[in-house]
């Protein structure tokens, strides 16, 4: 993104162009953290490898791109910059659609078999990005726009067609799969456990305690939450670019919004995505072997001795 376009000079003085940029570059640098944190959990413990992290961990490497582009200044990349920030971001909108309705597949219809979609998952991933990415491409539609690079304001249909109105497409979408899934959880939890039923019978008919729907719902609602928050400053600031361009104060509270929180949501992604029981019990059986054998305690140690039940446990369960 380059903030110093010369469009800007009479809009935004030189203390806001310092603000967002500050701003931009400190939600960016927790992003790349974040998107890091994910991708190397992912690829280093094999426990994680599970058909659901292996999504979240093509999410972070949309939202990793993006990041990335941040921190490209120099004006004469524009439109690499534009044309890279584009695709991924409509990629990072298509892997979140696909999580939510992987979910759909596992808890609504009982799929147990959902990498069997993992092709679709790719075409929906990565093709459909490229076919609302070319016509901006080809109409030669990226370059500068506003304080950073992207489609210029003039290009109003290519914003609306080829950006806004896939976004709005996709929130629909994951409010509905997130209405539905919540319908099927209450569904499941109803159903009466009996006294002496196991976790595998549970799972073969189909049965949720309220805990496991509580947190399905929360971290379903917080996926739908974090996409339409960080999203709505970037749309609120182009509507407000298409009716009032003239409100200086206004323009200026939306990009400093819209600078923000558009590059944190790899950050707020990896928290909602990444972060869960697994994944720190994995950090934390690590780190507790690496005490072990940096004092170098007896095979018979409680704690080695733990770990390698946990592996073992683990193996069994795959």
């Amino acid at each position: 993104m380059d903030y110093f376009q010369k469009t800007d000079t009479q809009v935004f003085s030189e203390r806001d162009k310092n603000i967002i940029q500050t701003l931009s570059f400190v939600s960016a640098s927790l992003s790349l953290c974040g998107c890091l944190f994910v991708i190397f959990s992912f690829l280093f413990f094999k426990n994680l490898q599970t058909f659901p992290f292996k999504l979240i961990f093509f999410v972070s490497c949309t939202e990793l791109f993006v990041s990335c582009m941040v921190f490209l200044t120099d004006s004469n990349a524009c439109w690499i910059n534009a044309a890279i920030t584009d695709y991924f971001e409509l990629s990072t909108m298509m892997w979140i659609s696909v999580i939510s309705y992987n979910i759909y597949q596992t808890l609504c219809k009982g799929n147990k078999n959902v990498e069997s979609l993992e092709n679709y998952y790719h075409v929906t991933g990565w093709g459909i990005p490229v076919l609302l990415w070319v016509p901006v491409a080809v109409s030669d539609s990226f370059g500068e726009a506003g304080i950073w690079c992207w489609i210029p304001t003039t290009k109003v249909i290519q914003r609306w067609v080829c950006y806004y109105g896939p976004w709005a497409f996709v929130i629909m979408f994951n409010i509905l799969i997130h209405i539905y899934v919540t319908k099927t959880v209450y569904s499941l939890q109803s159903k009466k456990l009996g006294p002496l039923q196991t976790l595998q019978s549970r799972e073969q008919s189909n049965i949720l305690t309220d805990k496991e729907g509580s947190q399905i719902i929360l971290r379903l609602r917080l996926y739908v939450f974090v996409f339409l928050w960080v999203s709505l400053w970037s749309f609120g600031h182009r509507i407000n670019e298409l009716v009032d361009e003239s409100s200086q104060s206004q323009l200026t509270f939306f990009a400093i919004m819209h600078a923000f929180f558009r590059p944190l949501q790899g950050f707020l992604n990896s928290l909602v995505y990444g972060i869960h029981r697994k994944l720190l019990n994995e950090y934390k059986i690590f780190f507790l072997t690496l005490k072990i054998f940096k004092y170098d305690r007896r095979q018979s140690d409680p704690i080695l001795q733990r770990y390698k039940s946990y592996s073992f446990t683990t193996d069994q369960q795959k």
